[in-house]
């Protein structure tokens, strides 16, 4: 057959290349067996142990692939439903567990095969026809092993969503004191004799103040980046509850301080999000109370106005003790009340406490001359009855202010 190279032909339906693979294809039957070799091989190398059991498994997915190519090839109408039944194969391997390299790997060894015999036929052809050859075998060996590709993604978004749902399921009910469902068990999940409890309040660097689908879709983003840091963690089972604005996750056994906050900074730096977490340590019996101490702790840091990192008891053991309710908490919040009326003096009061007393620290930081400094602290001892000069009224202003939760709304 003489072809004219100035006229376009269509290269599926009457291309010389389309005209020469199809019978091959056709009759693929030493083609079909050499990759069924292939697949089995590369499984028992693997040492899957069902390989011998999945032997018809093993053709349907040649056959299928024969019959996806050929009505590619011929254009029939039927490459539709061919490319759903190697879907449908696919499927059915990604289910038993088939390792998808495997499969690939036999599908492109069954196309090593076409192309040699296909490349020895062409012999007494041009060099523009066997390159036709090799581009058809190309589109095809893409759409088939796409097919495939996508049956295995969904297999594994499928499997990881219903992981997820049970890990949430076992969480929710260990920190509610509940024992965990059957359905977490079936998943393979197991309760622990303790945990490290992490708690994690989530404030995202991104989001945009104003409500709306951006705002949504920063926040979900954010989300998946945290949890994506939690399932990298390796050498350990660890369950997690992520939300948008923070999460509980549960660590098998105990973890150090250091361990943790490698953690967290990962998840700062990979999700852009300022975090403040606590952490607490606790038998299963235990988590109720523990989540709920891990978020009276971030409590605690937040009202501390604490920069965002790792925290553990015993960095909050004093604020924590003195949030408890109770008279002494209360006598304390009434300490501050007449300063309610001046928020540039409680936010002076913090400052200095936090430059520990150092005057001319604490004027630059406010903007002020040391001797207004002074007429505020002056001030304020008028108004409190307490003196930051003398030690116990300064312990009991610095109480105060842990438990009273003023925050000034400017500086003056």
């Amino acid at each position: 057959m003489e072809e004219n190279p100035e006229v376009d032909r269509d290269p599926v339906e009457d291309s010389w290349t389309g005209e020469q693979i199809l019978p091959f294809f056709r009759d693929a039957g030493p083609l079909s067996a050499a990759l069924f070799e292939h697949v089995e091989a590369v499984l028992r190398s693997n040492d899957y142990a069902r390989a011998g059991r999945l032997e018809r498994d093993s053709q349907r997915i040649v056959e299928a692939s024969m019959k996806a190519a050929v009505a590619t090839l011929v254009a029939d109408g039927e490459a539709d439903e061919a490319y759903a039944e190697l879907r449908r194969s696919a499927d059915h391997w990604a289910r038993e567990g088939v390792p998808v390299l495997s499969v690939i790997g036999g599908v492109f060894e069954g196309f090593r095969i076409a192309s040699r015999v296909l490349i020895d036929m062409s012999g007494e052809h041009g060099a523009s026809d066997l390159a036709g050859i090799i581009d058809t075998l190309i589109d095809l060996l893409s759409a088939v092993t796409e097919t495939i590709g996508a049956a295995y993604v969904e297999e594994y978004r499928t499997a990881q969503r219903s992981q997820r749902i049970a890990e949430q399921a076992a969480v929710t009910a260990l920190v509610g004191g509940h024992p965990v469902s059957s359905t977490a068990r079936l998943s393979g999940i197991y309760v622990a004799e303790s945990y490290t409890l992490l708690a994690l309040a989530i404030s995202s660097q991104d989001v945009p103040s104003a409500e709306g689908p951006e705002r949504d879709y920063v926040l979900r983003r954010t989300q998946r980046r945290v949890q994506l840091v939690l399932d990298e963690i390796e050498d350990t089972d660890v369950m997690s509850l992520v939300g948008l604005y923070g999460g509980i996750v549960l660590i098998p056994g105990t973890r150090s301080f250091e361990w943790l906050r490698v953690i967290i900074d990962r998840m700062t730096a990979e999700a852009r999000v300022d975090i403040v977490a606590a952490f607490v340590e606790a038998r299963t019996e235990d988590l109720p109370r523990a989540v709920a101490q891990a978020h009276e702790l971030i409590d605690v840091a937040q009202r501390l106005e604490r920069p965002p990192g790792l925290y553990r008891f015993r960095d909050l053991a004093l604020a924590f003790q003195l949030m408890q309710p109770g008279p002494g908490r209360d006598h304390l919040v009434e300490v501050l009340e007449p300063l309610r009326p001046h928020p540039e003096l409680v936010h002076t009061l913090r400052v200095h406490i936090q430059n520990d007393l150092h005057r001319q620290r604490s004027a630059r930081q406010l903007h002020l001359h040391a001797n207004s400094l002074d007429n505020r602290l002056k001030r304020i001892g008028e108004l409190t009855g307490l003196s930051v000069t003398k030690p116990q009224d300064l312990a009991t202003l610095h109480a105060a202010l842990i438990v009273s939760g003023l925050t000034p709304a400017s500086e003056s």
